[in-house]
């Protein structure tokens, strides 16, 4: 799939729903920085700010905006805004990939767009078109179905059809879907975004910027979220995460064939090691076979795991030894062994005795690093074995700005928060000039989001202070 269209639209559309709701918000006399409106209601309408609603057309309306304004006062303004915008954005590219497919609206009639996008058709809205079936199909009741005949007559009301019709239909969707599309009367429905219709509405990106042959795949739901939240991740990322933040911070779209990935050499790896010869293997599209190692690699590794077992148990000369057998042989076995190698390994590497060739060790480790032959998740492990060599006290200042570097560079592959996250706490943790520097150049050297929205102020050092203000 093609996500270049939707990395486009989807950041633009962020903003402009948040905008639409905020807006919608202040028409109902609801504000970020002032207390709310006062109503004053005279028979069966009620005005906020000179603007009047009437309680025949929605008896619900009052009791849905004082659901609202409690709301906001207990979550906040922004708040609300940002989870009302998604969840109508949400909505609209869920109905945006139901509308073209067959298998979902029985009534078969385009919410969002016609397939027939000339000029006689009304602003390429079959819903508007066919408006009469698509309310009998939906259930209206007859007498909002005589109504949107009546606006249908009248000409010059197509905007209230369409808010009615598509309101119907999410309506009739909560059947099927209630986690995405609430019941009736719900008070999202009035934050519902205004000008739906007209050809600079918000929902016109969807339609008109991304080709209809991206919404084939159902992962356009998932890239759509991803690019979506993206600038909100990236203000967060780098910062105490708050509460309410920690989705923006942590939930990131996982495409198919990750996810066919990590299954296939997991559980289908166990199952193949116990069923060797099962026809489920033939089906593993993206199923690695375990490569074959040699003595030489074997004999490594039983070295770290036989005599390294217990740190106390270790000889310096040995060590020293496994390292250079490390240093000469091909990369493939130097990531094999790399992958074996526990922590314990690495705190018995900040000995005095072994600094002198812990360098070599690095420059191993980092083919590892930049192979990226390693799961996403072990992109953490590699950023905790990296930590305990940068807080160790017998290891040079720049050899810990080196590993610290190894961290950030494996943290940014795998795009892993969790290595993040033990990054930014190394940099953080700097109380000392002299390091300060070093790690002023890594940070200089490395301008990936998550180090850059670091907090400054976050940092004991000044160079490290000064380095992040740049």
């Amino acid at each position: 799939m093609n996500t270049s269209n939707i990395k486009k639209v989807a950041p633009k559309a962020r903003i402009a729903f948040m905008a639409a709701v905020s807006n919608r918000l202040n028409d109902l006399g609801i504000y970020e920085d002032k207390e709310a409106a006062e109503i004053t209601q005279s028979g069966n309408v009620f005005q906020v700010n000179g603007r009047s609603f009437d309680l025949l057309n929605d008896k619900n309306i009052l009791a849905s905006r004082n659901r609202l304004k409690d709301k906001v006062e207990q979550k906040g303004f922004l708040a609300v805004t940002e989870e009302v915008a998604y969840t109508w954005f949400n909505r609209f590219c869920a109905i945006r990939y139901m509308e073209l497919h067959d298998d979902f609206f029985e009534h078969g009639i385009r919410l969002l767009s016609h397939p027939s996008l000339t000029k006689s058709q009304s602003h390429g809205f079959e819903a508007i078109d066919k408006a009469i079936e698509l309310a009998k199909e939906l259930e209206v009741s007859a007498s909002e179905r005589d109504q949107i005949s009546d606006m249908k007559m009248a000409g010059d009301q197509d905007e209230a059809i369409y808010r009615q019709l598509l309101l119907a239909q999410c309506h009739d969707l909560h059947k099927a879907m209630p986690f995405m599309f609430e019941a009736i009367n719900d008070e999202s429905e009035l934050l519902l975004p205004e000008n739906l219709t007209r050809t600079d509405s918000i929902i016109r990106p969807l339609i008109d910027e991304i080709p209809e042959e991206d919404w084939q795949e159902i992962e356009v739901i998932g890239w759509l979220y991803q690019f979506y939240i993206a600038q909100k991740k990236d203000e967060v990322i780098g910062k105490v995460v708050k509460s309410e933040d920690i989705p923006a911070a942590t939930q990131l779209f996982t495409p198919n064939w990750i996810v066919k990935y990590l299954v296939q050499n997991s559980l289908g790896a166990k199952w193949l090691a116990t069923y060797p010869d099962s026809e489920i293997k033939s089906a593993m599209e993206y199923y690695i076979e375990p490569a074959e190692q040699t003595d030489e690699v074997k004999q490594l590794i039983s070295i770290i795991n036989d005599g390294l077992e217990n740190e106390a148990r270790y000889k310096s000369p040995q060590i020293i030894d496994f390292i250079e057998k490390l240093s000469l042989i091909d990369e493939d076995d130097q990531i094999r062994v790399c992958l074996e190698l526990k922590q314990s390994f690495f705190i018995v590497l900040t000995h005095d005795k072994l600094q002198h060739c812990l360098d070599d060790f690095l420059k191993v480790y980092n083919v590892l690093i930049e192979s990226e032959q390693y799961a996403w998740s072990f992109s953490e492990k590699i950023a905790r074995n990296m930590q305990k060599i940068f807080n160790s006290t017998s290891v040079s200042n720049k050899t810990k700005a080196r590993a610290l570097e190894m961290s950030i560079d494996a943290a940014n592959r795998m795009n892993r928060f969790a290595a993040m996250d033990k990054c930014i706490s190394m940099i953080s943790s700097v109380d000392n000039d002299a390091l300060g520097v070093y790690v002023a150049i890594v940070i200089q050297q490395n301008q990936h989001e998550f180090i850059t929205n670091i907090e400054p102020t976050q940092c004991k050092c000044e160079s490290i202070r000064k380095a992040l203000g740049q």
